[in-house]
């Protein structure tokens, strides 16, 4: 099995470089030109034609760190829900957003993240 939907897809990478300066260091990084996952450590300003591949958990952990906001993914029947907390208030005094519902954990995941980049 691959290890390679733990990591944010190249358009999310990509946008937490152009638009938030996610400089953490990496497990991976994709190429500019060939969009092509390869493992090894790697950070944003590294090199000019690749770009910083993070973990889920990692851009997760990031926002909590960084920017006060929790990423909360949860299953609801058949279906995985995102909630975006503020200031680590899991609570409706902290709420910010929510998303529609997704088929799978990933893709809720996905779709918070790219909401709270347009948030912060």
């Amino acid at each position: 099995m691959s290890m390679k939907h733990l990591f944010v897809p190249y358009e999310l990478a990509l946008k937490l470089r152009n638009t938030k300066q996610f400089e953490e260091k990496c497990l991976a990084y994709y190429h500019d030109i060939s969009y092509e996952l390869t493992i090894g450590v790697y950070k944003n300003s590294d090199f000019y034609k690749c770009v910083a591949a993070p973990l889920f958990q990692q851009v997760v952990d990031w926002f909590r760190e960084k920017h006060g906001l929790v990423i909360v993914i949860s299953p609801e029947f058949d279906k995985w829900d995102g909630t975006i907390y503020k200031d680590n208030e899991m609570s409706p005094m902290g709420f910010l957003l929510s998303i529609n519902p997704c088929n799978t954990y990933y893709e809720a995941l996905t779709k918070a993240i790219e909401e709270v980049l347009t948030h912060i």
